[in-house]
């Protein structure tokens, strides 16, 4: 089962999601700016593994997390 789950970062009101197949307990997370803690810490709340960062387009209000993110789960990112 597919289920996307909605972020709202307060830095510069932005939206982040994490989209997810529930079987596998895997997920893809788009557009991963700011407050990567957060998002982080959502994944692993839902006991997620990243398979993938998607960045929509690349200005820095999409991409602004993917250093963190990526460095912490190895996830590789995919750029338009």
């Amino acid at each position: 089962m597919l289920e996307i789950i909605q972020l709202k970062l307060q830095k510069m009101v932005t939206f982040s999601y994490i989209v997810t197949d529930t079987a596998s307990k895997t997920c893809a997370l788009i557009d991963p700016a700011f407050e990567t803690e957060m998002i982080l810490n959502e994944v692993k709340t839902r006991g997620y593994t990243v398979t993938n960062v998607i960045n929509t387009h690349c200005h820095s209000d999409h991409t602004a997390g993917n250093a963190a993110i990526l460095a912490a789960t190895g996830a590789p990112a995919i750029h338009p």
